[in-house]
């Protein structure tokens, strides 16, 4: 190149002759600034420059470059990459990522091992840890599988393997006989991705547990592919329902027996009995695998598969080759998560924060709201933005706001203790629901409902008999729904038998008359106590027995028993009534 610049005329001879006597010196400082370049640069990364990488390297290619162009580009320096990344969130996520307590106690090892033998006369000899494996197996312990209990027991495997490998080979045991790379992962192992549903910008990103190694290595955030599970319900089953199939969170499927469309029982978590009528809110929050199976069967796998798709899902199936089996993801499993290679943590993030995005925000207790917080829910509804705490700019939102209170807002309004602003601003549809005393016919269904929540939960087998139904229903309920959640969680805990009989319910326990209804100068609970008195010893009288009874009273002979003493205890005078 120097000769062609002095043949064109673009330098001197001296200046020739300068640069020529400097040759040396210059691939020296060269060489000097590689080094320098690579120490400079010898750090592990993060998981997140990791990501970027390989994002920007595709884009790289998909513009025409080819990957050794596109990698020389991105190792050289001659591009600037502007990141997502949010420091203080990133810094949570390595910090939460590098607490022992967050992980079991008895971590467990994955051993990632590569060995190379010299023979005598230079050949290379490799062995992986998959032939590790095979030797155990065959050798030792059929059940060897590369994780250990701690890492002197993985070193303690590895020296063993080697020295028979060493052996077989008739090579001696010499440290300048053998290569190796050893290196082990903590296990459970762990991946996690956080973004920012209203941009889809991701802001943070964690790709395994444990020290990171090396540069670009396994992101288990981006590249490893995992069952999703239950996590895949909402995105393959309810949202494509919710979104153009014509359901909304109160459509109501049996969580009752059914079976895939090859005979296979679908099984719920719980091992024990259904939960009957259930609508699609309660069976996202309990997680119910029939009735999400059930829908995906009415709108259809395709349509659950095509808005996967839509999500941004890059490793579904769709009749695909695996062995000797056509694979396809296109089925009733896919609600369950059920596929054929899994999902990325990075694919699952991206689908649920589109979800996020047009979201609903149920505010409820409006009408205890504190003014200044009134005047930030009136900006945010008017200019659809918020405010983050410690953030000084402000960010563009896309929800639907439906707002709860039991208050009068127009009364506090004229008390000055309501925005008359905000209350407008919200009340475009006004819905009323009367209390539970004026709508009967919803207290059973309400109670048989909140049964089957409390038998999941305790594991118990309670039904209402015939009479306590009655009784529930003759109740005014002050505390509304809530009172009455309250009162069948108590009987499920407290009711000796399976069945609940209305005198439980009447029990001074849980008792569903007050002690403040009076009539006169006699309260009317004392009234119907020493009436019930009168009928038990009658009854007793008639049958003879406690315990025949009990029996035809529909009650628990303890309960009964602790009922008739209670009563005589308390109106010892009233024999005669």
């Amino acid at each position: 190149m120097s000769d062609e610049m002095l043949e064109l005329g673009f330098i001197t001879q001296a200046q020739y002759d300068e640069a020529m006597a400097d040759t040396d010196a210059v691939y020296e400082r060269i060489g000097l600034y590689d080094i320098d370049y690579q120490e400079a640069n010898a750090t592990t990364g993060s998981y997140f420059s990791d990501a970027v990488y390989e994002q920007v390297k595709q884009d790289l290619i998909l513009a025409g470059y080819n990957e050794t162009m596109a990698e020389t580009l991105l190792t050289s320096g001659g591009l600037r990459v502007e990141s997502t990344l949010d420091p203080k969130i990133q810094n949570i996520l390595n910090e939460e990522y590098a607490d022992a307590s967050n992980y079991p106690e008895n971590v467990k090892w994955y051993l990632n091992y590569a060995l190379t033998i010299i023979s005598p006369d230079g050949t290379k000899n490799n062995f992986s840890k998959e032939n590790m494996m095979t030797w155990f197996k065959q050798n030792q312990n059929k059940k060897f599988n590369l994780i250990f209990s701690s890492q002197d027991d993985a070193y303690a495997a590895v020296d063993t393997y080697r020295s028979a490998m060493l052996a077989q080979l008739g090579v001696e045991d010499n440290a300048d006989n053998y290569e190796e790379t050893i290196s082990m992962t903590p296990q459970p192992q762990s991946a996690m991705v956080i973004e920012e549903q209203n941009t889809g910008y991701v802001v943070a990103m964690i790709g395994g547990r444990g020290a990171k190694e090396g540069r670009r290595t396994l992101n288990r955030a981006t590249s490893a592919k995992r069952l999703p599970g239950s996590t895949f319900k909402v995105v393959a089953s309810y949202a494509p329902a919710l979104d153009s199939a014509g359901k909304t969170l109160a459509t109501v499927y049996n969580d009752a027996p059914f079976n895939y469309a090859d005979g296979t029982p679908v099984r719920n978590w719980y091992k024990t009995g259904y939960r009957g009528i259930q609508n699609i809110r309660s069976a996202i929050r309990d997680s119910l695998n029939i009735i999400a199976v059930k829908n995906i069967t009415v709108i259809t796998p395709r349509l659950g598969y095509d808005y996967l798709l839509n999500f941004g899902f890059t490793t579904l199936t769709d009749g695909v080759q695996v062995g000797n089996e056509i694979k396809s993801d296109v089925n009733q499993s896919l609600a369950l998560g059920g596929l054929t290679y899994g999902v990325t943590p990075y694919e699952l993030t991206g689908a649920y924060a589109a979800i996020a995005n047009g979201g609903t925000y149920f505010l409820t207790k409006l009408g205890e709201m504190p003014m200044n917080v009134q005047m930030k829910l009136l900006r945010a509804l008017q200019e659809n933005e918020i405010m983050r705490l410690g953030s000084s700019q402000p960010r563009k939102i896309d929800v639907r706001v439906i707002a709860a209170t039991n208050r009068d807002l127009k009364e506090m309004i004229d008390a000055n203790e309501f925005r008359s602003d905000l209350y407008y601003r919200l009340n475009v549809v006004n819905l009323e629901i009367p209390p539970l005393r004026e709508r009967k016919k919803d207290i059973i269904p309400l109670a048989q409902h909140f049964l089957n929540q409390f038998n999941a939960k305790f594991k118990t087998h309670k039904t209402l008999s015939p009479y306590s139904c009655k009784t529930l229903e003759e109740y005014n309920w002050p505390g509304n729904v809530r009172e009455l959640k309250n009162t069948i969680e108590k009987m499920v805990i407290l009711s000796d038998e399976d069945i609940i009989s209305s005198a439980e319910l009447w029990s001074s326990e849980s008792s569903l008359i007050k002690d403040n209804v009076q009539l006169g100068n006699i309260q009317l609970k004392t009234i119907l106590e020493q009436i019930e008195l009168k009928y038990i010893r009658e009854y007793c009288s008639l049958y003879g027995t406690l315990e025949k009874t009990a029996e035809k009273l529909d009650m628990n002979l303890k309960t009964l028993s602790r009922r008739k003493k209670h009563l005589e205890e308390k109106y010892p005078r009233s024999e005669n009534l």
